[in-house]
C-alpha cells in the first residue's frame, strides 16, 4: 500500500514537472527592446512608396552610455527616457523586421501604449496597418489609436512636459479626456477594428496636434538657452514641439475623411453616450459666453423611428451638473425662474453642439454615430435594401436632438455674487 502511494506521488511529480522542463523559445531581457509607442507613415524612398515605421524605445542602462548623446549632449537634456528608431519596408511587417538591420535587439511590442498614424498614411488607408496589428500576437488591442497632422515620426519625437516618456503622456492625456473634458474621441485598437469591420459604422479616433509651446518660460521654447532644442520634433524657429489632444479624426471606410473640432467631438460623444464629464459654457444676456456648467454622467440615447417610410433618429441627452461660473449675478441661484432660464440656455448649447457634429459628419459622409448599424440591428430587412447606398443616403438622414440638462447645485457659493 505504501509502495503504491509512493509510486503515485512520483508519477504525479513527474507530470507536474513536464510543463516546466525548459524554455525552448526563451528571450533574454538584455536582448530585447521594449516599444512603448508605434508610429506608421507612408513615404517615397528610392522612387517607390514604402512604409516608415517609427518606434519609441525605452532607454535602459545597457542601451547606451548615459554620459553620451546626440552631438555630445547629456542624456538628461534629451527628449525624455526613450529614443525613436525608424525602419522602412515595402509592407508594415517588412519594415518592422528591417529594424534588425539597425539593431541587434529583438523588438517587444506588448508594452506599446499608443499607435500613431501619420496624416498621409491615414489618407491612403489604414486597412493594411489594422490587419497587421490584429494578426500580430504582441500588439495590445487596448493600445490607443491616434492620427496626427504631418508625420507620425514627428509625433513620437515630441518632448513630454509632464512624464518621462512621450508615449505615457499621450496615453494618459487620452485616458483623462473623457472624464474631465470629453472633447476628443478615445478609440483603442479593438474599437477601430470593430468600427472598420461593422456595416453602417465608421471609425473615429483622437487627433494629435503638434505645436511649439506658446509659453516663453517653457524649456521647449526656441529662445531657451539649455541646448535641449537640439533633439525632438522641431518647428521652423528651432523650438521643440509638444502635443495636445484636439478634436477627432473621422474615417470613411479605412481612409481619413476629415476632422472634427472640439465642439463637434463633444457633440459626437454626447450622441454616442460616451461623454462622462466636462464643461458647457453658455451665454446669459450677452453674445459671448459668460457662464459654465460642469456636467457629470451624461446619458445619450438614440431612438430609431420611421416617418413616411424613411428612418429618423431621435436623440435624447440627459445630465446633471453644477453651476461653477456666472458673471456678476446674471443668474440668481436662489430664484427658480433664473435656474430654469439657465437650463434652457444650456440645453440649447448642447443641442447646437450635437447638431453641429451631425452636420459635419453628414458633410463628410461618415456615419461615425453608427446610425446604419442601428438600422442593421433592429430592421435587418430594411437594411438589406439600403446597405449598398447608405453612404449616399446618410447625408440626408433626419436627426433630431433634445437635451435635458439640469442644474443640481450652484457650487460652494450659493448666493448671488455681485461686484460693485
Amino acid at each position: 500500500m505504501i509502495r503504491a502511494k509512493k509510486a503515485a506521488c512520483l508519477f504525479l511529480l513527474i507530470l507536474v514537472m513536464l510543463p516546466v522542463s525548459g524554455c525552448w523559445n526563451k528571450r533574454e531581457v538584455n536582448d530585447m527592446s521594449y516599444i512603448t509607442a508605434f508610429g506608421v507613415d507612408r513615404i517615397v524612398a528610392d522612387g517607390k512608396p514604402q512604409f516608415n515605421v517609427s518606434m519609441l524605445v525605452v532607454r535602459t542602462a545597457g542601451t547606451a552610455v548615459e554620459a553620451d548623446g546626440i552631438g555630445g549632449m547629456p542624456r538628461s537634456q534629451r527628449m525624455g527616457a526613450g529614443d525613436v528608431i525608424s525602419a522602412q519596408g515595402e509592407t508594415v511587417f517588412d519594415a518592422v523586421r528591417n529594424w534588425n538591420l539597425r539593431s541587434p535587439r529583438q523588438l517587444f511590442l506588448s508594452h506599446s501604449l499608443v499607435l500613431v498614424i501619420g496624416e498621409e498614411m491615414a489618407k491612403e488607408g489604414i486597412g493594411e496597418l489594422i490587419e497587421f496589428a490584429a494578426r500580430h500576437r504582441e500588439f495590445r488591442l487596448r493600445s490607443w489609436v491616434v492620427v496626427c497632422r504631418g508625420k507620425a515620426v514627428d509625433a513620437l519625437q515630441v518632448r513630454p512636459e509632464f512624464e518621462k516618456l512621450a508615449s505615457v503622456e499621450i496615453a494618459r492625456t487620452i485616458e483623462r479626456n473623457k472624464p474631465r473634458v470629453s472633447k476628443a474621441e478615445a478609440s483603442d485598437l479593438f474599437q477601430v477594428m470593430y468600427d472598420v469591420l461593422t456595416p453602417g459604422k465608421e471609425a473615429v479616433v483622437a487627433h494629435l496636434k503638434l505645436f511649439p509651446p506658446p509659453e516663453k518660460s517653457s524649456p521647449m521654447s526656441g529662445g531657451n538657452s539649455s541646448g535641449a532644442v537640439s533633439a525632438g520634433a522641431q518647428d521652423d524657429s528651432g523650438g521643440i514641439k509638444t502635443f495636445a489632444v484636439s478634436g477627432s479624426a473621422v474615417f470613411l471606410g479605412d481612409r481619413l475623411a476629415g476632422w472634427l473640432d472640439e465642439e463637434e467631438s463633444q457633440g459626437l460623444l454626447f450622441i454616442q453616450n460616451r461623454a462622462t464629464g466636462g464643461v458647457i459654457p453658455f451665454a446669459v444676456d450677452a453674445r459671448e459666453k459668460n457662464s459654465s456648467l460642469l456636467y457629470r454622467a451624461a446619458k445619450g440615447k438614440v431612438k430609431l423611428v420611421f416617418e413616411d417610410g424613411e428612418p429618423v433618429f431621435e436623440i435624447r441627452i440627459k445630465a446633471k451638473g453644477g453651476l461653477l461660473e456666472e458673471k456678476n449675478a446674471l443668474i440668481d441661484v436662489t430664484r427658480q425662474q433664473d435656474i430654469k432660464k439657465a437650463e434652457e440656455l444650456i440645453n440649447k448649447e448642447v443641442e447646437r453642439r450635437c447638431l453641429k457634429a451631425v452636420e459635419k459628419c453628414q458633410e463628410l459622409r461618415s456615419d461615425v454615430f453608427g446610425f446604419g448599424d442601428k438600422i442593421h440591428r433592429y430592421c435587418p430587412g430594411y437594411w438589406k435594401q439600403i446597405q449598398n447606398q447608405w453612404t449616399e443616403l446618410f447625408p440626408y438622414v433626419k436627426v433630431t436632438v433634445k437635451a435635458d440638462f439640469t442644474i443640481e447645485h450652484p457650487g460652494v457659493f450659493s448666493r448671488p455674487f455681485v461686484i460693485e
